[in-house]
């Protein structure tokens, strides 16, 4: 039977949140258990998915199990069903806008240049924000006002109705979101850019349905009714200049239906005002406009949004792609399926350190093979206290420098001797004490220095108990005091190592 690289779905919200949810339970195996399960799955792999990222899928796939929905499957229903609430919502307000518009009682006729100020002009400006809130994060310490801006326009964005529409929910669903939700907390620099084009996305759904719900209402209108048209400003522009701007919006539709296009004669006619006895011509006549307006609604109001759609969807899913190709976690399983794992002669697999060795509280991610230490803000542990202190985390320890209050090395020398190679910063801390501004900011720094991808560790620790005195890792709540303070930063690549009673 013939083989061959097997074609996966394509990566989505469910299989991100699922490989995260899979990382993380994963870690609570022996380091062997893993390797001898993965290597076994990366061969049976290797001969039908040539990728090592869709083999990383597939893995996820053979690893499922039972009928009932996964996390990820529950949070991309949810996210489903807040999408088609929100057209919903869109589609109602688009009925509503063009039944306001389009109103005719037979005595003032509907006022075009209402209908393009509303349908046209107004969508052309929130396109502008939408293009603003689409611009890179990079860009927003680059541009003076930008991020005042963005943030603004955020307020504003019907994306930003999430939290209200969840309550619409099953429980199960929204407890998968807010699953999702903390994923992104969590993995911020990853999974910032799949928030930002999914809030996006929402956003053009509710505006697409609003105009195609607009523009098919005034459609039925115009058939199913009889309206009168016509134009009328207290500005003091000249029936030329309303016809050169009709003629200018008309224009990319004018050799394909070229009765859609106003005439200076009707243009002419159909200005009226309101205290002087509505229209010159007969309404009968001034129905003519509504084939204008309508090409005018579907051009200049629905195509732009389906077009932002396509667009914003497209980044989304690259988005998600990178975020799921980059999860800490997903380098070591891509070595283990791909690796010539040999077993030992072992008796018995080699166990982990005792209770007191420490505990990853996030997602699992490589283990670095060297440590580069910091004691922060005088915290008083010598060298040699130091090397017993990161002994369980199985990495050469090739440097201890002091950071913070009180030492000799200034911010952006710390950040440029941690930099020097490869190795993990480690930073020690006193776990009694919350996490000050000042590193979380530092903590900011040596991360753009560094980059993507690089781990960064850093260790609380707090008092040993008994008669010895010493530090060990901190546990209990000064751990998780600093694993929910450091969890905010949303950097994946950052990891408190805690202690384990």
């Amino acid at each position: 039977m013939p083989t061959g690289p097997t074609p996966l779905p394509r990566v989505d919200l469910a299989r991100v949140v699922d490989l995260a949810d899979r990382l993380e339970a994963d870690h609570q195996l022996e380091p062997e258990t893993l390797r001898e399960r993965d290597r076994t799955l990366g061969r049976e792999l290797a001969d039908h998915v040539a990728d090592a990222t869709a083999r990383v899928e597939a893995w996820l796939d053979r690893l499922r199990t039972g009928s009932d929905p996964t996390a990820g499957e529950r949070a991309q229903r949810a996210e489903r069903t807040l999408r088609a609430l929100l057209i919903g919502v869109g589609g109602a307000l688009g009925v509503g806008a063009a039944l306001a518009f389009f109103r005719y009682d037979g005595t003032h006729p509907v006022n075009v240049v209402q209908v393009l100020a509303f349908f046209v002009a107004l969508q052309a400006v929130l396109l502008i924000g939408t293009a603003i809130l689409a611009l890179p994060e990079t860009w927003r310490s680059r541009v003076p006002g930008l991020a005042a801006v963005q943030d603004v326009l955020r307020l504003a964005s019907p994306g930003r109705w999430q939290p209200a529409l969840r309550r619409a929910l099953p429980a199960a669903q929204r407890d998968a979101l807010e699953r999702a939700s903390g994923l992104a907390r969590r993995h911020q620099r990853l999974y910032g850019d799949v928030q930002k084009w999914s809030l996006l996305a929402l956003s053009q759904w509710f505006a697409l349905s609003f105009h195609a719900a607009a523009w098919a209402t005034a459609a039925a209108l115009v058939t199913f009714s009889d309206l009168a048209f016509g134009w009328s400003t207290t500005l003091d522009v000249s029936v030329a200049e309303v016809h050169r701007i009709a003629d200018a919006l008309a224009r990319p539709w004018s050799t394909l239906w070229p009765e859609a296009v106003p005439s200076l004669a009707l243009v002419e006619q159909t200005q009226y005002f309101r205290g002087q006895g509505g229209l010159v011509i007969d309404a009968l006549d001034s129905a003519a406009w509504w084939r204008f307006v309508l090409a005018a609604m579907a051009l200049y109001g629905a195509l732009p949004r389906l077009v932002a759609l396509v667009f914003v969807s497209w980044r989304r899913s690259r988005a998600l792609d990178r975020a799921f190709r980059h999860l800490p976690g997903v380098a070591a399983l891509r070595d283990r399926l791909d690796s010539r794992w040999v077993s030992t002669g072992a008796d018995r697999p080699e166990r982990r350190p005792a209770a007191e060795g420490p505990a990853p509280a996030r997602a699992p991610q490589e283990r670095p093979t060297q440590l580069r230490a910091v004691r922060w803000s005088g915290l008083p542990l010598s060298e040699a206290d130091v090397r017993v202190l990161l002994t369980p985390l199985g990495a050469e320890l090739v440097e201890v420098l002091d950071g913070g209050a009180g030492s000799r090395l200034g911010d952006a020398e710390l950040v440029a001797a941690l930099g020097v190679d490869a190795s993990a910063p480690t930073l020690l801390v006193k776990g009694w004490e919350p996490p000050l501004g000042e590193l979380l900011d530092w903590l900011d720094e040596l991360r753009a220095a560094l980059g993507d991808g690089r781990p960064i560790l850093v260790v609380p620790v707090e008092a040993s108990e008994g008669d010895a005195p010493g530090f060990r890792f901190a546990t209990g709540r000064m751990a998780e005091t600093w694993v929910r303070r450091l969890d905010r930063a949303g950097d994946p690549w950052l990891e408190v190592i805690a202690g384990s009673r």
